[in-house]
């Protein structure tokens, strides 16, 4: 498994042997992800998180569709949804409350430490 930030000549180079002899590679970042995943609240499935991780990377809600492979209309509708959730009047107020929450991703405070 490599994330999308890995460098993949090296992250392949180093996963193909492995794989090759019935192995299986994940990267370190893939690694510290998976230790520090946290269970989601009720009213959120893993979608509604990765819109809101892109939409606070400050993807477009053309952008995450495409990222995604979902419809522009259902981006609109899982931001709208989450808003309401969390009692947000914008995505800047939604985003806020969910690094309160701590669903998001915190990437800067990974490559600090």
């Amino acid at each position: 498994m490599l994330h999308k930030d890995d460098d993949l000549e090296r992250g392949l180079l180093s996963a193909i042997p492995m794989i090759a002899d019935g192995g299986f590679s994940v990267s370190p970042r893939i690694s510290r992800l998976l230790d520090v995943q946290r269970p989601l609240p009720d009213e959120l499935q893993q979608r509604d998180v990765d819109v809101l991780q892109l939409t606070a990377d400050g993807f477009q809600v053309k952008e995450i569709s495409s990222h995604l492979g979902l419809a522009s209309k259902t981006i609109y509708r899982t931001l709208q949804m989450l808003r309401e959730v969390y009692d947000a009047h914008s995505n800047a107020q939604l985003i806020d409350i969910a690094h309160q929450k701590k669903l998001l991703d915190m990437e800067d405070e990974d490559d600090q430490a």
